[in-house]
């Protein structure tokens, strides 16, 4: 046969010496080529592997994927990364014991944030916000909260069209116009529980006897100088375990329902809003006039023993 030939030709020797060379060295073997019995192509499952392990010169069918080697990295979806990118955490829900109270349109919490806006524009103390008061409150630095009040109650629309102030119940009614009169009776009382807790807030707050009258009084919902210790509890003054320290320890057969008069409020309350909500600038400048009192009442009994 002519391929016979041509192999055993001294033309063709050193091309089939090469041919032997190329397939010792691992390529694959030409039809014609002599391979040597001790060396054999390379197999692509040739190479041992551990149990368990997927080496990267292993066959796979082709309906299966190549396994990635171990730490690297997988694609995920777009849109399964951005969400778990966005995602906010879980807000824990309230407790059982939390009572949130509302109105129908909303809960006590939200007035509380209208008062506030309502009460920063309040410049006068009047109870009433003037077309002066609202300008001048634009200057202060604006809070969300305040924004979002100012949007929902169209006030710049309104003194636009009327001139006159507004009051905290048509303000409320700015905020929310499906509010029935039910609603705005029960706003304006939170609007009172909310103002006592200003009074104890306040930076000039010193714990004294007037101040204390004026939260008792705002507490007082029906006027008979009386006040339930509910409410105290409703104004977010005290929690329940201050109030139990404070009042029940004295009194076993004491509930939320128990009466206080005005010198039973100072008496069991008046200690502890001191420590509670008076500043220490406030603090730092009672007792500075405290020894400016006590160096004036010595010098003025020094006089007066040496004018006798």
């Amino acid at each position: 046969m002519p391929g016979f030939k041509l192999w055993g030709s001294s033309k063709n020797a050193k091309s089939g010496t090469a041919s032997a060379r190329s397939t010792t060295a691992g390529s694959s073997p030409d039809f014609f080529s002599p391979v040597s019995p001790s060396v054999a192509p390379r197999s692509a499952t040739a190479s041992p592997t551990k149990k368990g392990v997927s080496s990267r010169y292993s066959v796979s069918s082709p309906s299966s994927p190549r396994p990635h080697p171990k730490g690297a990295w997988e694609p995920k979806d777009r849109d399964d990364s951005r969400r778990s990118r966005l995602k906010k955490p879980g807000v824990p829900p309230a407790s059982a014991s939390a009572r949130v109270e509302r109105c129908t349109r909303c809960t006590k919490e939200e007035m509380w944030t209208a008062y506030d806006v309502f009460r920063n524009m309040d410049k006068r103390r009047r109870n009433r916000i003037g077309r002066i008061d609202f300008h001048k409150s634009l200057k202060d630095y604006p809070t969300l909260e305040k924004l979002k009040m100012l949007k929902r109650s169209q006030l710049e629309v309104r003194f636009r069209e009327n001139a006159q102030d507004v009051s905290l119940e048509e303000f409320l009614q700015l905020i929310w116009p499906a509010a029935t009169e039910a609603d705005i009776v029960k706003m304006l009382r939170w609007g009172q529980l909310r103002e006592a807790q200003s009074v104890l807030r306040d930076d000039s707050f010193r714990g004294e006897t007037s101040e204390l009258r004026r939260v008792f009084d705002l507490l007082d919902e029906d006027g008979d100088t009386m006040l339930s210790v509910s409410e105290l509890e409703r104004a977010q003054i005290f929690t329940q375990k201050e109030i139990a320290t404070l009042m029940f320890t004295d009194r076993p057969e004491a509930s939320r329902d128990t009466q206080l008069s005005f010198a039973d409020f100072c008496f069991y309350a008046q200690h502890h809003l001191k420590a509670l909500y008076v500043t220490p600038d406030m603090q730092k400048a009672m007792k500075e006039e405290q020894e400016q009192n006590q160096a004036q009442e010595l010098e003025r009994s020094f006089r007066n023993m040496f004018a006798r």
